[in-house]
């Protein structure tokens, strides 16, 4: 995986990570004290369940927009978005 935080430094854009849970107060304050773009990485654990995935359609002109709420894994049941 390329560096994020190099990634991050070529284009001059803030940089923050987010490794530990123990810190996320800590760099959530830090964050919102910030001023301009900032690039947060958080390490998560590989094992994490995926609680949801956000999908993306493209449109004519060729930009994205998100697809809708009932789209999102894990799915809703039909019923229950009435």
């Amino acid at each position: 995986m390329p560096s994020i935080e190099a990634f991050a430094r070529c284009f001059g854009i803030q940089y923050v990570k987010l490794a530990h849970t123990r810190d996320i107060e800590v760099i959530v304050r830090d964050l919102l004290a910030r001023s301009g773009p900032v690039i947060c990485e958080v390490v998560m654990d590989e094992e994490q369940e995926m609680l949801f995935k956000q999908d993306y359609i493209r449109d004519e002109d060729g930009t994205f927009s998100p697809q809708s709420l009932s789209e999102m894994a894990p799915f809703i049941a039909e019923c229950s978005l009435v």
